[in-house]
């Protein structure tokens, strides 16, 4: 899989997949893990960012929908290649443009946002591993709450 970098250890049967492809070809990705590794829309949690979210917040999505892949081609991506909307999502909030939006997203965090960014990257590691141990559902009730910036 030369699309992705795969790391492996982190949890028995779990594989955390960084693709390595522009945000509009991961569903590229997708269709390699599911050769190797014989998986279904539900075994993937996609994590991602969202400008519709505010910066720090995250948000566990139980069916990404196609309402949120009407602005986010990696998720239009992911969608085709699964043949289904109904797979779970993770959305991390990096806050409303300041400039275009490509500009905008490819951009480096201003130091003032550092905090709070690797904050919510801590907390999304921690949702994912609720995720992975009591489900979605315990998982967005557990982390979709009110955030207290650090």
């Amino acid at each position: 899989l030369e699309s992705c970098e795969l790391f492996r250890g982190l949890t028995e049967g779990v594989v955390l997949v960084k693709s390595n492809t522009a945000m509009n070809q991961t569903g590229l990705v997708v269709n390699h893990l599911q050769s190797a590794y014989q998986v279904q829309p539900n075994d993937f949690l996609v994590i991602r960012d969202d400008v519709n979210l505010e910066l720090g917040h995250i948000r566990l999505r139980r069916v990404s929908g196609n309402s949120y892949t009407a602005i986010h081609k990696g998720l239009l991506s992911v969608s085709d290649a699964l043949r289904t909307f109904q797979f779970p999502s993770l959305r991390i909030g990096i806050g409303a443009p300041t400039m275009p939006m490509e500009q905008y997203v490819l951009s480096p965090f201003e130091p003032a946002e550092l905090s709070i960014i690797n904050d919510a990257v801590s907390r999304t590691a921690i949702a994912t591993e609720d995720y992975l141990a009591h489900g979605i559902e315990h998982a967005m009730d557990k982390f979709n709450g009110v955030y207290t910036k650090p």
